[in-house]
């Protein structure tokens, strides 16, 4: 049985990581496009991110 502190800290470590995460993948996708401009579709990238 924890007490409300130690779950709140948890909670918010966890919401931390996923906005790390978030960021990370929205920069990594960023660069990624200007990277290779427009000859990557939606579609395309869509693909190659889910494998």
């Amino acid at each position: 049985m924890e007490t409300h502190f130690q779950s709140r800290a948890r909670k918010g470590m966890m919401e931390g990581l996923l906005r790390r995460i978030v960021v990370f993948s929205a920069i990594f996708s960023i660069s990624f496009l200007s990277v290779h401009g427009d000859s990557v579709t939606p579609s395309e990238a869509r693909r190659l991110r889910d494998e």
